[in-house]
């Protein structure tokens, strides 16, 4: 929110969409994306490892379901997910100490929406 926000955009251009988990939002993402009301669609998660290899099933499907996303909707669609071992390293990631993958999915959405505009100009 605040890097869109700190580049112009206004509260009412942004909208939030909570899905119950990480394996849900390419689902969310697609219709979102296809809805054309959407100039970009940030995907932001984080998937913390656990006991079983159920991290690696929901890492891998988010990956290719949010890739996929992007390719059939030619929506700028940013893949913002976090994978860690830890609460503590999620944490990190999501602005604390590791950066903010956050804010540079939005960043990303940012440039994207501007490239295609240059491309909507060309043809």
């Amino acid at each position: 929110m605040d890097c869109l926000r700190r580049h112009g955009a206004k509260d009412e251009q942004i909208f939030v969409l909570w899905v119950p988990g990480s394996f849900e939002v390419p689902t969310a993402a697609k219709r979102m994306a296809g809805s054309g009301k959407f100039g970009a669609v940030l995907c932001l998660s984080a998937v913390i490892r656990g006991q079983t290899a159920h991290f690696d099933q929901v890492c891998q499907q988010i990956t290719r379901g949010v890739g996929q996303v992007g390719m059939d909707t030619s929506v700028p669609t940013m893949f913002g997910v976090i994978t860690c071992d830890t609460l503590e390293e999620a944490i990190d990631r999501a602005g604390a100490k590791g950066g903010n993958l956050g804010f540079n999915a939005a960043l990303g959405a940012i440039e994207m929406v501007r490239v295609l505009g240059q491309l909507d100009d060309v043809e």
